[in-house]
């Protein structure tokens, strides 16, 4: 047992040995590594795992939203056929009630133009009375989109699932894709119910369409959308906010609560100390180059707020690049630029509008990834400026001789010397 531990110990002082050399041989690389990249990929690292588990905890929500919206459409475009079926029926025999109607108040027929007129009205308000109300025929469009084919409908949503697409390629509408094959899905699961219920002698009336339109699904070929609840997670993680996904399950939330305020607290304490290191091993090197006022002042101020809107820009023109390849497209052909430069800014500043923001149901893992470590270095960059910024307006205060602590701690040495004091008065 005592060579086990000796060998353990040796290994230990191996490693400790080793990562030494490699801090005294390489400084600025084994600080930068160990301080600055390493925890960056750590909290990207956060962001795809909490997503996951934040996107698994949605997505059943999800799908039964989206079922529920077309089973309403489903509903209401069957009772819009019913009443538009009504609506024939008294066009057809309207005719010959209305006749009817005229001769028992007319003991014949007289006028020819008068007997036009009236059945001319008579018909219209047995036509109008069936015909079916406005609101049925406005759900139909906007739920269902029979007439529009699924382009403008907004009311199905795709942060958090996935669907397959019936189509490939860079130029396919995600959106529309994915409503086009839920709708798809759901009509064949919502025939095989009716299907099944009348093979056991079932009929089918008003209540048991309702019932079985309840019970489809659209969803049985779609998986969890764990990229979408990636850039859901880094708002939390960043407080960025867009506003553009909630929550709505009461563990997603719970997880925020807990899980998500302690990466906030992470991703800031991370932040602080990256902005640091970076600063130590950039002043070290414009004090080497015998530029000291890029390391201190307004000329260091300067420096680092033009590093943060230099990535500002640069990342803008990265997410039009990643936008046009995407979509098969030229640079800018689709998208403007400025579109590009307000959703970075606001996501690297941290104010998030939510008038910008990145489509969930775009995006894959590798975006994910790549977004999140775009906007992790911005804040980095962010805390560089915020550092430099407060020591140069520290440096502007009034210089005394004596610190805040030490006039505190003399303050302490007094208070306990008259305590002392007292104490003795007392005594004697």
């Amino acid at each position: 047992p005592s060579s086990d531990k000796s060998s353990g110990k040796n290994k230990k002082d191996e490693h400790g040995s080793l990562r030494n050399n490699l801090r005294a041989r390489c400084p600025r690389l084994y600080y930068f590594t160990v301080r600055v990249v390493l925890p960056s990929w750590f909290l990207v690292g956060l962001i795809l795992l909490f997503g996951h588990i934040a996107a698994l905890s949605e997505t059943d929500g999800e799908r039964a939203a989206n079922d529920q919206i077309l089973a309403n459409a489903v509903v209401s475009n069957f009772t819009y056929k019913s009443y538009a079926d009504l609506a024939q029926d008294a066009a057809t025999i309207a005719p010959a009630e209305c006749l009817d109607l005229y001769v028992q108040n007319q003991d014949q027929i007289s006028n020819v133009t008068d007997l036009s007129l009236y059945l001319s009205s008579c018909v219209g308000e047995k036509a109008e009375a069936a015909y079916p109300p406005p609101e049925y025929f406005n759900q139909v469009l906007e739920w269902t989109g029979y007439e529009t084919d699924g382009t403008g409908v907004n009311s199905l949503t795709f942060d958090w699932t996935k669907c397959p697409y019936d189509e490939e390629g860079a130029t396919v509408d995600k959106y529309n894709a994915q409503f086009l094959h839920v709708r798809k899905e759901w009509m064949k699961s919502f025939e095989s119910l009716i299907a099944e219920y009348e093979g056991r002698g079932g009929a089918v009336d008003d209540e048991t369409y309702k019932m079985l339109a309840d019970r489809a699904t659209g969803h049985a070929k779609c998986d969890v959308h764990s990229a979408g609840g990636a850039i859901y997670w880094i708002t939390v993680m960043t407080t960025i906010g867009w506003g553009n996904t909630n929550a709505v399950n009461t563990q997603t939330r719970e997880l925020v609560f807990t899980v998500g305020f302690l990466n906030i607290l992470l991703f800031a304490a991370i932040m602080s100390d990256a902005g640091g290191i970076i600063l130590e091993i950039c002043d070290d090197f414009f004090i080497r180059i015998n530029k000291p006022w890029l390391a201190k002042g307004p000329g260091a101020t300067f420096l680092w707020l033009i590093v943060l809107w230099g990535h500002i820009f640069a990342s803008s023109l990265l997410y039009a690049a990643f936008y046009a390849a995407f979509r098969d497209l030229e640079l800018f052909e689709d998208n403007d630029y400025f579109d590009n430069l307000w959703i970075m800014y606001n996501s690297v500043t941290s104010v998030g509008f939510g008038d910008g923001h990145i489509q969930h149901y775009e995006v894959q893992a590798e975006h994910a990834m790549l977004f999140s470590f775009v906007v992790i270095l911005g804040f980095i960059y962010v805390a560089t400026f915020l550092l430099k910024l407060s020591e140069m307006i520290q440096s502007l205060m009034p210089v005394t001789d004596i610190s805040l602590t030490n006039y505190l701690k003399d303050s302490r040495e007094v208070n306990s010397v008259t305590e002392q004091g007292s104490a003795s008065s007392i005594e004697t």
